[in-house]
């Protein structure tokens, strides 16, 4: 019997019989294959220690990690090592920490630190929000009523709004 598949991207579970993932596109991977993610268990700066890989996207990759004398958990932000060599990519990694540090607004994840390793990797220490995503909570509870729905478009819109005014 053939185990479930995984998406490597947003970690929705499917049957044997998919080969991609119909949200993202992603090649589906079967449960226990492939390579382990180098990243997780390393520590950054003597500090962080990342134990599970969240999300990835172009730029990087998102970690669960623990401040390893606070016991706190963080999300930290790791930029592809492949990038590192373009200046302007640098730039931009570097100038969204200190932008999104700027913003102190309820519905906006804290960004406390940007850093880089001794070997050259870049990261951005932030909030760790515990949860779901808005797509998989409509998934598991079916459409929105009005006033919910009116709540969070509230939330989504002050949000932007304190972006758009930085």
């Amino acid at each position: 019997m053939s185990r479930p598949k995984r998406c490597p991207e947003c970690h929705r579970e499917f049957e044997p019989k998919y080969s991609n993932c119909p949200f993202d596109g992603e090649v589906l991977v079967e449960e226990g294959a492939g390579p382990a993610d180098p990243m997780v268990g390393r520590r950054l700066a003597d500090t962080y220690q990342l134990e599970q890989r969240l999300g990835a996207g172009g730029m990087g990759a998102v970690y669960r990690a623990r401040h390893v004398r606070l016991d706190t958990g963080f999300a930290i932000k790791v930029l592809r090592p492949e990038l590192t060599i373009h200046a302007d990519v640098l730039a931009r990694f570097h100038r969204e920490a200190r932008a999104a540090c700027q913003l102190k607004q309820p519905n906006i994840i804290n960004v406390f630190d940007v850093n880089k390793t001794e070997d050259g990797i870049h990261y951005i220490v932030q909030e760790l929000l515990e949860g779901e995503s808005l797509a998989d909570f409509i998934r598991r509870e079916g459409p929105i009523d009005l006033t919910r729905g009116a709540t969070i478009i509230t939330q989504i819109c002050d949000a932007m709004a304190a972006a758009h005014q930085k």
